[in-house]
């Protein structure tokens, strides 16, 4: 479970391409985050 980040509520939807990044919140704690993939995945 992430988040999308990168672009507003309104602009996803299922089947949106999405590329992971990932992001420490706390020491040897590190989320992953999504971002939308753009043209071409």
């Amino acid at each position: 479970m992430g988040n999308i980040i990168g672009c507003a509520a309104d602009e996803t939807e299922v089947g949106l391409p999405v590329k992971v990044t990932f992001q420490e919140v706390e020491p040897h704690v590190v989320l992953p985050q999504f971002t939308p993939a753009g043209p071409g995945g």
